[in-house]
């Protein structure tokens, strides 16, 4: 589940797996994520560890919604950004309440 969000990117990148009409889709459900994704990116490098680890609190009390493509986005960078996402990905990765939140998805499409 950590990897949705730049699994996605490179095969909208390379033409993988979507037909025009889902790539057009999948671009502007995206692009409803720019707004987190420039504050993620903007964020001050002492307080991306911080910012990381209070996620996880928050994910893991259930006071966080649990949104797949946000979540993996703001994972991706972080780790690009340098923060330690160990735990972070452990977490997206293995929390059942993301799985089922995917599949729903995935069978409601």
């Amino acid at each position: 589940m950590s990897y949705l969000y730049q699994g996605t990117i490179e095969r909208l990148v390379h033409g993988g797996y979507f037909s025009p009409e889902q790539g057009d889709h999948i671009l502007f459900e995206l692009s409803k994520l720019q707004r987190i994704k420039n504050q993620v990116t903007a964020m001050a490098e002492e307080r991306l560890q911080y910012f990381c680890d209070r996620l996880l609190s928050e994910l893991k009390s259930g006071n966080c919604p649990m949104i797949p493509m946000a979540l993996s986005m703001i994972f991706y960078n972080l780790t690009q950004m340098g923060a330690d996402t160990q735990r972070l990905r452990d977490f997206l990765d293995e929390c059942e309440e993301l799985q089922q939140v995917i599949e729903k998805t995935i069978n409601a499409g």
